[in-house]
């Protein structure tokens, strides 16, 4: 039995709350040549954007600034019954110290991955916010059955 990709979805709740919980994403770019150039990150997601600190001096860094176009993806699963994940696209955009949702964001971030309130501003890093343009979804945990390997998608 086949199962319609819509019907896979995360609904909007589950969207948030993966997002949310989830720690890291794959961030992918595209250098001055055309190759891609793919990176893990920690992320916070906040008020419909992920938010990253970027190390300034990085080759990443060059292509956010320049606002190209990435992908992102964070998913997470060992088998196939298992996994769930999300795919987007954006344009990146650099964010001032004194943004206040920016604020917010860094303090997020400072909680999910220290443990703490604040942390210390660091010059090397800059604040990237990306708010996506596409999303798509997925939970192969809705199959039906779903430890039957005979279950397949329909596309």
């Amino acid at each position: 039995m086949a199962v319609p990709r819509s019907q896979l979805r995360l609904t909007d709740e589950e969207l948030h709350t993966f997002l949310t919980d989830s720690r890291t994403l794959r961030i992918a770019t595209v250098d001055d040549d055309g190759v891609p150039h793919v990176v893990p990150l920690w992320y916070v997601w906040h008020e419909g954007a992920i938010w990253l600190n970027s190390l300034a001096t990085s080759a990443r860094h060059g292509h956010l600034r320049d606002a190209r176009p990435l992908g992102l993806v964070i998913d997470d699963g060992d088998r196939y019954e298992e996994l769930r994940g999300v795919r987007m696209t954006g344009r990146p955009e650099i964010v001032g110290n004194d943004d206040p949702v920016r604020i917010q964001a860094y303090r997020l971030f400072a909680r999910k991955y220290f443990n703490v309130d604040e942390l210390p501003n660091q010059r090397s890093y800059e604040t990237v916010r990306i708010v996506p343009d596409e999303i798509a979804s997925w939970d192969f945990r809705k199959i039906p059955s779903g430890r039957d390997r005979k279950v397949g998608l329909a596309t």
